[in-house]
């Protein structure tokens, strides 16, 4: 079954139990209320004639109201997850027909300074993160843009490519933990305030005192108030409040502090706690992902996602101090206290596994979105290691481009020495080519499948100089920002020989006798470096280096013909020289009267 299909049926299935449970819902309503009419009603039937018995019916019909409004909610809740796993399914329909204009892009890891991030379009509008990611943390999602902004040693990325194929298969799990997190409110102030919290000293725990007091006088508090009033009248009845007034008033600055820190988390805590269950109990087979389930495995019998809930219960309750009658909670029975006391104590149990924790389920949220995206595509393929250096790709496409619309070619060039020149016409396929050959290589290195039908490689770190622009703030121009990218690129392939750079109609902004002698020695220059890479130009001239590079250049070129004065391109790479171009015709047509004597 194609993906398409699997998502459509599961489309129709989860909208059709969203029908059922919100009918339901609706109907519990109804039997919610009348349940309460009934309530009031004969309570007040009851107690003209027994007030005993309307108490004690009063007190049973509190509690079945209770439970009727527990599981009417249920139903709530069942109704919204089936909502949600709707709405997944059907991004990941559009998903299948390359509308990802729902998804998250990724803008703000933008890095202008970085090597290939900016010209490969990693993040940002139509980008490869908004194609790929599907984390719903603010940690997964930084796990996946660093393993696309990052190359990674060839154990990382086999390991990942197991897993990957392991979860592609596993749908289910996929889509139960993007669910989890799918309410989750993306803050990641919350959670760098929670880690400081738990790195903060504790109030209460290890302080004797302050524990004895918490055990003892909540049960004295409340009748030495009572004795008071009664022995020494109503207007002296505080006198015993003094007590834990002096206590509160000297902890309040501390609570305060801790409640700022760790109050917007329980949410985010629980919803954490969800997708952390999910991963639970599961065997695996991957060595990665069992390194994972090791990850959020516990001692004693008790389990991750149950501590990280029971803390976000206790840091919920310590919100009740926002509620006007919370002053008397904390008088008669040091409410504050009490729960800053349990989330100490459950701190000092998780404080060292809990970050522990999010980082397993930051990474499996990478992975799984990998997996997604393997799924998504069954026609990629897993590339393999090679044992050389070298990239050697089969009918390679760019990821972004829709199958319709694509033209695959292949490469297969040394990652050590050597240069292919590209040449060819405006929009034959220079650009589109360089960036399909750097994205796959980007995502084949973060353990991912590659829009290819076969790709094998080795790690290279990636430079590109593509769309280099001016920065008005800095007050470059276009021509230093380019010098300055070349600088860099130079650089590197001093430090480490395994680069691959991505040139495209390098030196622009200078006149074309000092372009070509600049091109020429760049050139050279990265060849003395032992770095690989491909460059597009339209300087004809710089082909002839071929013949005086002994294997080390290779020319080749994309082709376009004019047919009844139309554009024709195959957008096919070929060995040669390009010895057509368009600007010419181009030119013509848009009422530029060209000159037939130059």
């Amino acid at each position: 079954m194609q993906p398409s299909d699997q998502y459509r049926d599961r489309i129709e299935h989860f909208g059709l139990a969203q029908e059922v449970l919100e009918k339901q819902y609706r109907q519990i309503s109804y039997v919610r209320l009348g349940s309460f009419v009934l309530l009031v009603l004969l309570f007040a039937l009851l107690s003209q004639h027994h007030i005993g018995l309307a108490l004690i019916w009063l007190l049973i019909g509190v509690v079945v109201f209770g439970k009727m409004m527990a599981w009417h909610e249920q139903f709530r809740a069942r109704a919204d997850r089936a909502m949600t796993f709707k709405r997944i399914n059907e991004q990941e329909l559009s998903s299948t027909r390359h509308d990802h204009s729902w998804n998250d892009n990724g803008v703000k890891f933008a890095d202008a300074n970085h090597p290939y991030a900016n010209d490969l379009d990693i993040v940002g509008r139509s980008s490869l993160f908004q194609l790929v990611n599907r984390g719903q943390t603010e940690s997964g999602r930084a796990v996946l843009v660093s393993w696309l902004l990052h190359d990674s040693p060839a154990e990382q990325i086999t390991a990942r490519q197991s897993a990957g194929e392991e979860l592609k298969s596993d749908l289910e799990f996929r889509q139960e933990l993007q669910v989890e997190g799918a309410l989750l409110e993306r803050n990641e102030r919350d959670l760098e305030d929670l880690q400081a919290w738990l790195s903060s000293p504790d109030l209460v725990l290890g302080k004797k005192g302050y524990i004895l007091a918490l055990h003892i006088l909540p049960f004295l508090i409340l009748p030495a108030t009572i004795a008071a009033a009664y022995y020494w009248g109503l207007d002296r009845a505080w006198l015993p409040l003094i007590i834990p007034a002096v206590i509160l008033l000297r902890t309040k600055k501390r609570v305060d502090d801790i409640h700022i820190l760790s109050g917007a988390a329980a949410k985010v805590l629980d919803t954490h706690a969800r997708m952390i269950q999910v991963m639970e109990d599961r065997d695996w087979s991957a060595t990665l992902l069992q390194q994972i389930s090791a990850q959020i495995s516990t001692e004693g019998g008790w389990k991750a996602s149950k501590s990280i809930r029971k803390l976000s219960y206790a840091i919920g309750q310590l919100n009740v101090r926002e509620n006007f009658f919370a002053i008397l909670f904390n008088l008669f029975g040091f409410w504050d206290l009490h729960w800053v006391y349990r989330m100490e104590k459950l701190k000092s149990r998780v404080d060292d596994k809990m970050m522990v924790w999010f980082d397993a389920l930051a990474e499996m949220e990478a992975l799984s979105s990998l997996a997604n995206l393997a799924y998504n595509h069954p026609e990629w393929v897993i590339p393999e290691l090679a044992e050389n250096e070298e990239i050697d790709a089969t009918a390679v496409g760019h990821p972004m481009i829709s199958p319709d619309k694509r033209v695959d070619n292949s490469i297969t060039m040394p990652l050590h020495g050597h240069i292919k020149l590209i040449t060819g016409s405006n929009m034959a396929g220079k650009s589109t080519f360089l960036r399909s050959v750097g994205t796959n290589l980007v995502l084949a290195m973060a353990g991912s499948v590659v829009c290819a039908s076969a790709f094998r490689f080795r790690p290279a770190r990636i430079y590109t100089s593509m769309r280099t622009a001016d920065d008005l703030e800095e007050g470059a121009s276009t021509f230093y920002a380019e010098l300055a990218r070349l600088q860099m690129i130079i650089k590197a392939t001093e430090e480490d020989a395994t680069v691959l750079f991505l040139l495209d109609e390098i030196l622009k902004g200078t006149n074309s006798a000092d372009r070509h002698r600049g091109s020429r020695a760049l050139i050279n220059q990265l060849l003395r470096n032992q770095s690989a890479g491909l460059v597009a130009t339209h300087d004809l001239a710089l082909t002839k280096m071929e013949a005086e590079a002994d294997g080390q250049i290779e020319n080749w070129y994309f082709d376009v013909v004019i047919e009844n004065e139309r554009l024709a391109f195959d957008y096919q790479i070929k060995r040669g020289i390009c010895d057509s171009f368009n600007a010419s015709h181009l030119m013509k047509k848009m009422g530029i009267a060209l000159d037939e004597s130059d």
